[in-house]
């Protein structure tokens, strides 16, 4: 699978409002880690290999 950026809605950065409300808010912050582990974890589990570009 590759993965490529268009249009809007691709980002190679982070979102700087989330990071500042992951620090004061703990419920936010732990829903935040684990979608982004879920992410992870499909990503390595996919039965091809998988290149960003």
């Amino acid at each position: 699978m590759v993965l490529t950026g268009a249009g809007t809605a691709f980002c190679s950065g982070g979102d700087v409002e989330v990071f500042v409300r992951n620090l004061t808010d703990v419920e936010h912050r732990r829903r935040s880690l684990r979608g982004a582990r879920k992410l992870v974890d499909e990503i390595l589990d996919f039965p091809l290999p998988v290149v960003a570009g």
